[in-house]
């Protein structure tokens, strides 16, 4: 919703006035298409970053968050090799 309000103002107002109306629409879940909520999640998954590894978390490895995608990649290959590791001990 931010991000509307930021277009609104940018797009749609003049700089320099202090007396800005911003109009917008609040739907309810359930007046939203499952196709909109559908693409709006997977838009999400795809690009938040707001993932990590509870592994690293609060050591020296340590990454900033990542996408889901990320961190997917970051477990399977830096721990998938570990497990391996540790079957042929």
């Amino acid at each position: 919703m931010i991000n509307q309000v930021v277009h609104q103002k940018d797009r749609h107002h003049q700089f320099g006035t202090t007396n800005i109306n911003v109009d917008y629409v609040l739907f309810k879940q359930e007046d939203i298409a499952d196709d909109i909520k559908d693409a709006e999640r997977a838009h999400k998954e795809k690009n938040d970053r707001v993932w990590q590894c509870l592994h690293c978390r609060d050591t020296v490895e340590e990454k900033r968050p990542m996408t889901l995608a990320d961190v997917k990649s970051h477990l399977s290959g830096r721990y998938a090799e570990a497990r391996l590791e540790s079957r042929w001990r």
